[in-house]
């Protein structure tokens, strides 16, 4: 053999030596691009989402519990009127939060929105009087004369019937009342239709309560610095405000006779013999039985808000993870602390299947 002929050879593998070299370094490269692409596309943007301040602290908490579970950020911001929920509707958010049921008007606004309630808490009557202690009973008939203007004074014999021993100063009654509509007096209205027929008459079911009574103030935003500047002031606010305002909380009376103390125990009783779910997963209040002795009539649900269709398939993959956690063992454990008591059993199983049927 020449050894032209052999270093021809040489050459030449050498050649094919450093293109396969070439070749394994391009492979290499991208083999690792793609693992970086793949990896980026494993953690989809946040979910985000805004509406009532009401359910922020155990938003913080479930957003931190969510991400450690899966990975995946969620963020929130609460909103100035929490039952607004354009942002949802033109998809600005990918969820909102609403202290009250959507209304028609919503409904057929925008896109699409399905109602899911996930958090279930109690509205309180709460109160300003000088000399009056806290737990004061109050029933449905007292507090629907109050809010019709038919009751105007602490000391009004139906109010002292129901608290003997108590002295109760002849001070006017002076409800507080938000100048703009809130699941509150959504609530507030639909407890005193349920209860107390003659409001039914005048108003029905509304978000916003009116005044009757020449005392009462008109206020904006949340009513507690005007109840705690007010003596014989009287309002209704979310349980887990009044606790951490530390305000004098009125005690409720129930079909059975009893007036139970609102908490975990006495808003599930209340959740499970006190309501009907709409057809939009609404719920109402109806009146609880004589037989639910420990039973708390006036509890409320905040909803997700989420539209039926998203245009993105990334979230409506999140927003049926993120639910999912939310309504679970895990997501409910320990609300107690936070002035919210567990889903009932009926809420939990309405969710799951409403999801079902929005994200298959």
């Amino acid at each position: 053999m020449s050894s032209g002929g052999q270093g021809g050879r040489l050459a030449i593998a050498a050649l094919c030596a450093a293109i396969l070299a070439l070749a394994l370094a391009a492979c290499g490269s991208s083999s690792s691009d793609d693992e970086t692409s793949n990896a980026s596309k494993k953690v989809p943007p946040p979910l985000n989402g805004a509406g009532s301040a009401l359910i922020a602290p155990l938003m913080d908490r479930w957003q931190v519990g969510y991400e450690a579970e899966t990975g995946e950020a969620v963020t929130y911001r609460t909103v100035k009127n929490g039952l607004n929920l354009r942002p949802v509707a033109f998809e600005k958010s990918d969820f909102g939060v609403s202290d009250a049921p959507i209304t028609p008007d919503q409904f057929a606004e925008g896109t699409l929105l399905v109602m899911l309630p996930w958090a279930l808490t109690g509205m309180v009557i709460v109160y300003n009087v000088d000399g009056v202690p806290p737990d004061l009973r109050l029933s449905p008939d007292v507090l629907g004369g109050i809010y019709l203007g038919e009751i105007a004074s602490w000391d009004d014999p139906a109010i002292a019937a129901l608290n003997p021993g108590v002295q109760l100063p002849s001070t006017l009654i002076t409800p507080i009342v938000r100048s703009d509509e809130s699941g509150e007096d959504y609530v507030l209205t639909n407890y005193l239709v349920e209860y107390e027929n003659a409001h039914q008459e005048d108003f029905g079911i509304t978000r916003r309560v009116f005044l009757t009574t020449k005392t009462g103030k008109v206020v904006e935003g949340g009513n507690a610095n005007a109840l705690k500047k007010t003596n014989g002031s009287i309002a209704i606010m979310p349980l887990p405000y009044a606790r951490n305002q530390g305000l004098d909380i009125a005690l409720l009376e129930n079909p059975a006779g009893e007036f139970p103390v609102p908490n975990a125990k006495s808003l599930i009783a209340g959740a499970e013999q006190g309501i009907r779910i709409g057809p939009n997963n609404e719920v109402w209040s109806k009146e609880l039985p004589k037989s639910a002795k420990d039973a708390y009539p006036l509890i409320t649900f905040s909803y997700a808000a989420v539209p039926s269709y998203p245009k993105r398939e990334s979230v409506k993959k999140q927003l049926r993870e993120f639910v999912t956690y939310a309504i679970s063992p895990a997501g409910q454990a320990d609300v107690e602390s936070l002035g919210f008591a567990p889903l009932p059993k009926k809420i939990v199983a309405v969710d799951k299947r409403t999801m079902k049927n929005i994200f298959p």
